[in-house]
C-alpha cells in the first residue's frame, strides 16, 4: 500500500525567550486505506498534530521548529497560505468537533457547500447545485434541496455534522482528518455519524485519520491507533493489538478505565494526576509522575519510542 501522509520527526514549540515543547518527534505513516486514531487525554497534543499537518497553527506563539510532513511527496511545512489553501479542502478534509463554530451562521447550507466548489473546481451553478443535493443524499440527509435553504441554527447537531461531513467530501479528499467528530453529540447520534463516515471512506476509497478520546470509536471504527502523552507518542500498533495486548503504562490505564458491560460491579481504574503543563514538562519519561511503575531510569531518563514487534512501538523502559 502507498503511504498517503508521512509526518517525521515533527517538533512544535512555543516562541519567546524560554521556549516550551508542545510536540517532540512525533513520527507515524498513514497508509492508503487506512483509519487511524489518535487517542489521548486532553493536553496530549492530539489536535495540535492535526492542526500543524493542516497549517494552521496559531501565526504567533506557536511554530514548528523542525520535522517534515509529506501529503504524498509534497512536504507542507514552510507552505504559504495560498499553497496550503489550495491543499484543504481539495486533497486534506476537515470535520472538527462543534459544526456550529466550523460553520458560518451568516450563509446557507447551499452557500458553504457551493464555496467549495468555486473555490476547488470550474462547476458551474447548476452542476454545484445538483452535486451538493448529491452529497447530502449520501450523508443521508431528508429532503436535501430545502436543506440548501438552511441556516446552521436552524439544523440539528446531528445534521450540522453531517453538512460538515458533505463539505468535507465535496472534492474527494485523499484525507479526511477528524477532530472529535462525535463530541458534541448524543449516543444515538454519535452511532450514526460514524457510520456515515465509513460508509463514505469506503465508498470514495479515501484514508482518515480520527482524533478521539472514546475508545469505544477506536474499537468499532478503526484498524490502527496512536496513544499520544504530553506531546508525545508513546504507543502505536494495530486496534487488536493496543486493546488485547496494551504495552505502555498510559495505555493500560485508558484500557482499564472502560467500563465493561456485564462485569460485576466495581469501582473504575483511573490514573491518577493530570498531564504536565508544557511549562512544567517533567525530566526523563514524561509520564513517571504518574506511573505506579516507574523506576529511577524512568525519573532520569527519557525513553525512546522502539519497535518491539513489526509494525509496534512503545516508548517505555520496562518494554524495551
Amino acid at each position: 500500500m502507498s503511504t498517503v501522509l508521512e509526518v517525521k520527526n515533527l517538533n512544535v514549540e512555543t516562541t519567546g525567550k524560554l521556549p516550551h515543547s508542545i510536540l517532540k518527534n512525533v513520527n507515524f505513516q498513514v497508509q492508503s486505506g487506512d483509519t487511524l486514531a489518535i487517542v489521548g487525554e486532553s493536553g496530549s497534543g492530539k489536535s495540535m498534530t492535526v492542526l500543524s499537518i493542516l497549517g494552521l497553527l496559531p501565526v504567533t506563539g506557536v511554530r514548528i521548529t523542525s520535522g517534515e510532513i509529506l501529503l504524498e511527496d509534497k512536504d507542507l511545512v514552510g507552505y504559504s497560505d495560498d499553497k496550503m489553501n489550495a491543499i484543504r479542502g481539495k486533497e486534506i478534509a476537515t470535520i472538527f468537533q462543534e459544526p456550529m463554530t466550523s460553520l458560518n451562521p451568516s450563509f446557507t447550507v447551499g452557500n458553504q457547500l457551493a464555496e467549495v466548489f468555486r473555490y476547488h473546481t470550474n462547476y458551474n451553478r447548476k452542476d454545484v447545485k445538483k452535486r451538493s443535493i448529491e452529497l447530502l443524499k449520501k450523508v443521508k440527509i431528508p429532503d436535501p434541496e430545502e436543506k440548501l435553504k438552511a441556516y446552521p441554527h436552524e439544523l440539528s447537531g446531528g445534521m450540522r455534522q453531517r453538512i460538515m461531513i458533505a463539505i468535507a467530501l465535496a472534492c474527494n479528499p485523499k484525507l479526511l482528518l477528524a477532530d472529535e467528530p462525535t463530541t458534541a453529540l448524543d449516543v444515538t447520534i454519535q452511532a450514526q455519524v460514524l457510520d456515515i463516515l465509513t460508509d463514505l471512506k469506503n465508498e470514495f476509497g479515501m484514508t482518515m485519520v480520527i482524533i478521539t478520546h472514546d475508545l469505544a470509536v477506536v474499537a468499532e471504527n478503526c484498524n490502527k491507533v496512536i496513544v499520544m502523552y504530553a506531546g508525545q507518542i508513546v504507543e502505536m500498533g494495530s486496534v487488536e493489538e493496543i486493546f488485547q495486548k496494551p504495552k505502555h503504562p498510559y495505555t493500560q490505564g485508558l484500557i482499564q478505565s472502560i467500563p465493561g458491560i456485564g462485569k460485576p460491579k466495581e469501582r473504575l481504574h483511573t490514573i491518577r494526576g493530570n498531564v504536565p503543563d508544557i511549562n512544567q514538562m517533567p525530566k526523563g519519561c514524561r509520564f513517571h509522575p504518574r506511573c505506579e511503575i516507574a523506576t529511577e531510569k524512568c525519573i532520569k531518563q527519557e525513553p525512546i519510542l522502539e519497535s518491539i514487534e513489526s509494525g509496534r512501538r512503545v516508548r517505555c523502559w520496562h518494554t524495551l
